[in-house]
């Protein structure tokens, strides 16, 4: 008996059809720009409204582009050699975490650059929501029925309650509920490094620099 049918897609016109996991993206991306907005605001950054518009923007397109290509090249490499053009069938499924996470950093590193911000201190407003993110594409997979795990035998009345043909719908709920309880410790460290070591690579690395100096003097004064 089937208690609940998800469909992938929101609604259709024809062909076109608007589905859930497009609609997991936008939320992640809407939340990393709020929550960056907040903390460089906090932080007292110098990047306005447009500028972290302009980073989501980047940071967006690398990792779609990264988890795209990486799904051609970790999974089905041979498929996609002899099929080319089909990699940028995004609409056919296939995306992988590790190659959006080598996109976004890359996207990271190329708008520091070119806005001349360091790339920690990018990191620091982006990451806390790199978990609501990963929690919303788990619940666009568990309503898509991709990444479903093993069945469950010792709970199928969570199978029941939630959906049957999902063979382990609570590994999903388990993976949206640790993901997002990661925002906690994140949100944390990124306040906690702010007030430390500062957000920028380039502090660091100076105040690094500048205590490796003042030892080598000390052990150079002793030495005599």
């Amino acid at each position: 008996m089937q208690f609940l049918e998800i469909k992938p897609y929101i609604f259709k016109i024809g062909t076109l059809e608007v589905r859930w996991y497009g609609l997991m993206y936008i939320l992640g991306f809407l939340a990393a720009y709020l929550i960056a907005v907040a903390d460089a605001k906090r932080k007292k950054l110098p990047l306005t409204k447009d500028d972290i518009a302009d980073l989501i923007f980047v940071l967006a397109l690398g990792l779609i582009v990264g988890a795209r290509f990486g799904y051609a090249l970790f999974y089905n490499v041979s498929y996609y050699l002899a099929n080319p053009f089909k990699v940028f069938a995004v609409w056919e499924g296939g995306m992988s975490f590790h190659g959006g996470l080598i996109g976004a950093v890359l996207a990271a590193l190329y708008f520091g650059r070119k806005k001349k911000i360091g790339f920690f201190q990018i990191a620091d407003l982006i990451t806390p929501a790199a978990p609501i993110g990963l929690g919303l594409g788990r619940l666009g997979n568990f309503i898509n029925g991709v990444g479903r795990g093993i069945g469950s035998l010792i709970l199928p009345f969570i199978a029941a309650a939630f959906l049957v043909t999902y063979p382990e719908p609570w590994n999903y709920l388990m993976s949206i509920i640790a993901a997002l309880l990661f925002f906690i410790p994140m949100a944390l460290l990124s306040f906690v490094g702010c007030k430390t070591v500062g957000p920028d690579y380039n502090s660091v690395k100076e105040t690094l620099a500048r205590r490796a100096e003042e030892l080598r003097e000390r052990n150079g004064r002793d030495g005599q």
